[in-house]
């Protein structure tokens, strides 16, 4: 008879806590909350992902709770409402593949990310 490990995955997917453009759906959401749920989540033994943009601000608060963080893609179709690109990332609370942003290597995520306005 075999043992069944619990374990739980959170995906999360908050309204932007920085960008506001024109967008309702953050109203009451911000970099606080995101703070909030941050720590509520590394409360639990749970592994967990955040989707988020790359404000420079969310960046910093991954990196302050140790979150790894995954650049997913380019967003180019909200540039209108933000008045420029913005791009996806992911922060884990484990480490994958893609994980290749440190808190040691900001100008890393700053290449990664505008290395297309080069």
């Amino acid at each position: 008879k075999r043992d069944k490990i619990a374990s739980t995955f959170v995906y999360l997917d908050p309204p932007y806590s920085i960008s506001r453009g024109s967008l309702a759906d953050n109203r009451g959401w911000n970099l606080d909350s995101l703070e909030r749920l941050i720590v509520e989540m590394k409360r639990y033994n749970w592994q967990f992902a955040i989707s988020e943009f790359d404000d420079l601000r969310v960046l910093e608060l991954f990196f302050k709770y140790n979150l790894n963080v995954n650049y997913i893609a380019r967003s180019t179709g909200i540039a209108n409402t933000f008045g420029h690109t913005k791009h996806e990332i992911l922060a884990t609370s484990y480490r994958t593949s893609k994980s290749g942003m440190s808190c040691k290597n900001t100008s890393h995520i700053q290449l990664e990310m505008f290395k297309e306005k080069a």
